[in-house]
């Protein structure tokens, strides 16, 4: 790999041929080719350096490399092919595995389901701004079923638990933004069976209605700061009963 001769020492290029001096060895190694990926200096479908090569440029043993690389194939980022063409290769981290891999960082006990509302908090009230600015036709439509079908559901003896999810997925989308959409459905999948508890304590669901019913109508006219004042009661009433508040 080229040398970076300017004043500001070794570029990018050189992550995986300047010796870790850090303790935790595998950790960097990870932290270095993640970059790389990140920067665009791997790209999909690129080979990584033979376990050999890595240790020798890096300047660590074979089993940190091989421990790095472990924890990068856990992590969705790189798959390993045997044979005469084999080796480690960057692949692609799909939704699944994204999801999959932020599960398994949570047990789902108390405090880690107060963190996710926290997060949802952070993510929902800002899809609810941009869905007043960018919603269209279509979204109010869908927006409108989700608020009957959780009518209906209410209505039946249940707590409207497809409409509430439905009416959820309906605002993100309709914020136009993919990764809001994205980390909102993944937040929804991970909390369902803490949502589902809240929604059956008596008079949530119709309270949960009726925020909603404030959500929609602040989108409808347009108005980004009042769906997301609304969006962050709603969500804030869930953050409060995962406390026991």
């Amino acid at each position: 790999m080229a040398k970076n001769n300017g004043s500001e020492g070794n570029g990018r290029e050189d992550l995986l041929s300047t010796p870790i001096k850090r303790v935790r060895v595998y950790e960097d190694i990870v932290r270095r080719i993640l970059y790389m990926i990140q920067e665009g200096d791997l790209k999909i479908g690129d080979r990584l350096p033979a376990e050999r090569d890595l240790s020798n440029s890096l300047g660590v043993s074979r089993s940190s490399v091989r421990e790095a690389l472990r924890a990068l194939e856990l992590l969705g980022h790189i798959e390993t092919r045997v044979g005469i063409d084999g080796g480690s290769f960057v692949r692609e981290v799909g939704f699944e595995k994204a999801q999959s891999i932020l599960k398994s960082m949570f047990n789902l006990s108390q405090d880690s389901v107060t963190d996710l509302i926290e997060v949802r908090m952070i993510v929902e009230t800002r899809s609810a701004s941009l869905a007043a600015e960018r919603r269209r036709d279509e979204d109010i439509v869908v927006l409108d079923e989700a608020i009957s079908l959780m009518e209906d559901e209410i209505k039946g003896g249940d707590v409207g638990i497809k409409g509430d999810h439905t009416f959820h997925a309906a605002v993100a989308k309709a914020s136009r933004n993919n990764v809001l959409f994205l980390l909102s459905e993944m937040l929804e999948e991970m909390i369902e069976d803490t949502r589902l508890q809240s929604l059956s304590l008596p008079g949530v669901p119709e309270l949960a209605l009726l925020e909603h019913k404030n959500i929609v109508k602040a989108i409808k006219a347009g108005n980004g700061k009042t769906a997301e004042r609304h969006m962050h009661t709603h969500l804030n009433r869930a953050y409060e009963i995962s406390k026991g508040n």
